[in-house]
């Protein structure tokens, strides 16, 4: 054996063996989605007509799926915003903010409206999927919550999508 032949042969082999697929990322059974708008279970108003946005536009950005506005669809992705929570990391020796952290948490389930069965890779029945977001941000630098907690928004939408995807 040459080693023109060797090294296509060693080639080959190390691309099978590193998790590379022609797969499609997620399932070909599904052709649209059903997104209700989130609930939410904490006092911050808003959060939940911006998740439910951001999560429709990754959504559709990411994914082959349509997203239609009835029960009829395929599949329905709902979930709930269970916490958000605001602390200071650094203080000035004022004692005013230098720096802080938000954090928000939310459970997320994705159903088969065809056959009940959820989808979400290593979700059991009864226990919801969680996702988590957090982003710190500084006031002195012109960062205000309301850019954090965008943010936020926006890691929990990668994160909700990136779960609809097929297991490797």
């Amino acid at each position: 054996m040459n080693r023109r032949t060797f090294l296509k042969a060693s080639f080959a082999s190390a691309l099978a063996g590193c998790g590379y697929t022609t797969r499609p990322m997620y399932p070909c059974t599904i052709q649209t989605v059903y997104v209700p708008m989130f609930e939410s279970k904490v006092f911050r108003r808003g959060l939940e007509f911006q998740l439910t946005e951001a999560v429709c536009k990754e959504l559709e950005h990411k994914t082959p799926f349509k997203i239609v506005n009835c029960q009829d669809a395929d599949t329905t992705l709902k979930g709930e915003i269970k916490s958000v929570r605001k602390r200071v990391l650094i203080q000035t020796p004022e004692d005013e903010p230098r720096q802080l952290e938000t954090a928000i948490a939310a459970d997320v389930e994705w159903r088969d409206n065809r056959s009940g069965e959820l989808l979400c890779n290593g979700q059991t029945s009864g226990v919801p999927f969680v996702v988590r977001g957090d982003a710190t941000y500084a006031p002195e630098l012109g960062q205000s919550t309301a850019t954090a907690l965008q943010e936020m928004i926006d890691k929990l939408a990668v994160q909700i999508v990136a779960m609809m995807e097929e297991p490797w």
